[in-house]
């Protein structure tokens, strides 16, 4: 039989004794089901469990029921007070659209792109104005002194390097017959065509001598150097360095690029 009356009766005592005002309580562990009866199992009510248990067991028996109605206590606002400021920290913050988003144009085509890097190979003279030629032209004026100079930085690839700086200082710190071959070339023609048979032949005659001379100078002028360069770097001199060498010593010194760096007669070593 179901003591419905007496579980009431007992959760609104409890209630008044514990002196809050939580409601009505049902107390479901307090139902209790007639059982078959068996001549081994004693018959009669099974011990009550729940609010009504705790109220007539004593202050420190558990509560085990299922509350319908009552007030939050403190645990239950502590959790909705943090749920609130979890919330508010999960909303977005809203973007600032005074500032710059983005690019803020679209991505170019790459037909626009290869257009606006497109540079024309040789300059339109006609279309510069006066600055922009002045300008071109003190470029160029500076570029060609520091070439002349020997500036690393603005010499051909052909004169890059210390192995051709120093090839360059084995020409100019001598006399090379090679150098004085083209005016004695200009004085010689003149004297082909004079009317004496003489002159004519004695100037054909100082051409080849002075040919001849001249090949023999540039042979002793390369021995000469590739040992100092031996010497100097530890190795033999680079594929090209005698044509290098011979072109050289066969140019007027005034004409020689790079100028020439060292006097005539200065002993040759690395720089």
């Amino acid at each position: 039989m179901i003591s419905c009356t007496r579980a009431v009766s007992l959760a609104v005592r409890g209630s008044a004794v514990r002196g809050s005002t939580a409601g009505v309580v049902l107390a479901v562990s307090s139902v209790t089901i007639p059982t078959l009866a068996s001549p081994t199992a004693p018959t009669g009510p099974r011990p009550e469990r729940g609010r009504a248990a705790a109220v007539g067991g004593g202050a420190g028996a558990a509560y085990t029921g299922l509350v319908l109605f009552g007030k939050k206590t403190a645990t239950s606002e502590a959790s909705d007070t943090a749920a609130a400021e979890y919330a508010a920290q999960a909303q977005v913050t809203p973007v600032d659209s005074s500032g710059p988003q983005g690019k803020g144009r679209p991505t170019p085509r790459r037909r626009e792109a290869e257009a606006a890097n497109r540079r024309p190979l040789v300059v339109d003279h006609k279309a510069m104005n006066a600055e922009q030629k002045a300008k071109v032209r003190a470029e160029r004026a500076k570029a060609r002194e520091s070439m002349l100079r020997g500036e690393e930085r603005y010499l051909p690839p052909r004169d890059r390097g210390p192995q051709r700086r120093f090839l360059r200082d084995a020409v100019d710190s001598r006399w090379n017959i090679g150098e004085v071959l083209l005016p004695v070339m200009l004085f010689l023609l003149v004297m082909t065509f004079l009317p004496m048979e003489w002159a004519r032949m004695s100037a054909f005659l100082a051409v080849y001598g002075l040919i001849l001379f001249g090949i023999v100078d540039c042979w002793l002028l390369w021995k000469r150097t590739k040992k100092s360069f031996v010497r100097e770097f530890g190795e033999e001199p680079g594929r090209g360095s005698a044509w290098y060498l011979v072109m050289r010593s066969f140019q007027m010194r005034g004409s020689r690029v790079p100028r020439a760096a060292v006097e005539r007669g200065s002993e040759l070593h690395r720089r």
